[in-house]
């Protein structure tokens, strides 16, 4: 099975510090974003997640992406825009071509990182997702995390199943989390929505303790951990359309603005 392998640039802004990632990574139209990509490309890399957050100019990021690259937008990034059909109705009429979207990027994580229920993040991402849907065709996917089965893992996802907007479940799976082996994950999701799965964040950062006591025949290798997720798509018997190296680039320390200090979770400096 040759799942091909997606690049995920961090879009989130983070209100708690105000520290908006796109800009400490430059990964802006003014800045780095069109050598990122040209750089993903160089290996081989076609598909991307990517951010078009309501601070920024959605036009201007769209236009910063070379030919030859599919890109998955998040409309919403841990950065609840103020007003969200209008928001969403911009990003419609930004986006040139076929559109992929995530309306709200992991809505069962917004408790923790936004200070805001899931329930609003259910119901900004069904407005946003109608908004958009009603002005022009799109491909709409969940964005969340499946480190268990348990049945609050599956709350958010049934909500937005449910209201026929979605094409693709997206399937969230960090090391430092897992407790499930990810064929189990894959295919208990299969077996709940029956819809195309894609594999949008999972990643390995180098040096991070309970992944390496989780996982310890890893080696701290994020080849090792790239593989070994392969070995589960394929265990798992279950169709995947991609699989997504989130974060693509190192990360600043979350909750420090400005810091020059990177988190080794990056698959392009590791891999260039």
């Amino acid at each position: 099975m040759n799942v091909p392998l997606w690049a995920g640039f961090e879009c989130g802004h983070l209100g708690w510090c105000d520290q908006d990632l796109l800009v400490e990574t430059r990964h802006t139209p003014t800045t780095d974003m069109t050598r990122h990509y040209r750089d993903a490309m160089a290996l081989g890399v076609r598909i991307a997640r990517d951010g078009l957050p309501w601070r920024h100019d959605a036009a201007a990021r769209v236009a910063a992406v070379p030919d030859g690259v599919q890109v998955i937008w998040d409309l919403c990034h841990f950065d609840p825009p103020p007003h969200r059909a209008a928001h969403a109705l911009a990003c419609a009429k930004a986006i040139t071509g076929p559109a992929h979207v995530v309306a709200v990027n992991e809505p069962s994580v917004w408790p923790l990182l936004c200070r805001r229920p899931k329930r609003e993040a259910i119901a900004a991402a069904k407005e946003m997702m109608t908004a958009f849907g009603l002005m022009r065709e799109a491909r709409f996917y969940t964005c969340d995390p499946f480190h268990h089965l348990h049945d609050a893992t599956f709350a958010a996802t049934d909500a937005l199943v449910a209201t026929g907007w979605i094409s693709v479940v997206g399937v969230n799976y960090y090391p430092h989390d897992a407790t499930v082996p990810l064929a189990e994950v894959l295919r208990a999701v299969w077996a709940r929505y029956h819809l195309p799965i894609a594999i949008m964040e999972t990643s390995w950062h180098v040096g991070h303790t309970r992944a390496r006591k989780r996982f310890p025949f890893i080696g701290d290798s994020q080849a090792n951990w790239l593989a070994h997720v392969r070995d589960e798509v394929a265990a798992s018997g279950v169709p995947i359309e991609g699989i997504c190296w989130y974060p693509f680039l190192d990360q600043p320390v979350w909750g420090k603005p400005g810091t020059r200090r990177r988190w080794p979770c990056g698959y392009l400096r590791h891999h260039a």
